[in-house]
């Protein structure tokens, strides 16, 4: 009941329409459901909730503006934003519930890792790739570094535990690893490049886990070998 009155009093306080105060009302008890229930029905009420009020905020503040960030306009960015965040809020539930098995779950964060990349190029290079003087917003780049180091943290884990596939952690590792290319020689945008050689490079180390130390350590010499030949 705290929980439910703390929403409305958030939600009145920043301006919300009737509307979109039910919507947020039956977000947050979709949350305390599932919480109680570890039901995925539950939690897709709160994330459907959750990315209903994001746009809406989105929509009465910023979507409107003509104005540019990097090389995105202001409705394209707020766009990737609704939909990555939809992603990201998925990807605890299906971790949570164990729905949908490994495939599901390493589409869904492959998907998201790609949105998401895509963002943090954009508003990384800023005013270099735009034509417009104004309204051109920074990303700081310790948040490249901390997007990156945290994505393969939860890659890694979700692989040890059993969770992600080989060939899903080998492309998100890589894809994480290689945002940070963007900070080192930023005007030469080697996002691609970098990613595209670096899953060439950890291909042989990250697509065969082998149960034998020996076979592991087999691996490893493999995938170091062909470091120097590309």
């Amino acid at each position: 009941i705290l929980f439910i009155i703390s929403v409305t009093a958030g939600c009145l306080a920043i301006g919300m329409s009737l509307s979109v105060l039910v919507v947020a009302l039956v977000t947050a008890g979709g949350f305390i459901l599932f919480l109680q229930s570890w039901s995925i029905r539950d939690y897709a009420v709160f994330v459907f909730g959750a990315t209903t009020i994001m746009g809406w905020f989105l929509s009465e503040n910023f979507w409107f503006l003509e104005v540019y960030s990097g090389t995105l306009h202001m409705r394209q960015l707020c766009s990737l934003m609704v939909a990555t965040c939809f992603l990201s809020a998925v990807i605890p539930g299906l971790v949570a519930c164990n729905f949908g098995g490994k495939k599901l779950l390493g589409t869904t964060m492959m998907v998201r890792g790609l949105l998401f990349g895509y963002l943090e190029k954009s508003l990384t290079f800023g005013s270099r790739l735009s034509g417009y003087d104004e309204g051109d917003f920074t990303y700081p780049p310790y948040l490249v570094v901390l997007t990156s180091v945290t994505g393969m943290i939860a890659v890694h884990h979700l692989r040890n535990t059993n969770r992600l596939s080989n060939v899903f952690a080998w492309f998100l590792s890589c894809m994480n690893g290689s945002k940070l290319s963007m900070l080192v020689l930023p005007e030469a945008q080697l996002v691609v490049p970098c990613t595209v050689l670096c899953l060439a490079v950890m291909a042989p180390i990250m697509l065969y886990r082998q149960d034998s130390r020996q076979q592991r350590s087999a691996q490893h010499d493999k995938g170091g070998a062909s470091t120097p030949s590309f």
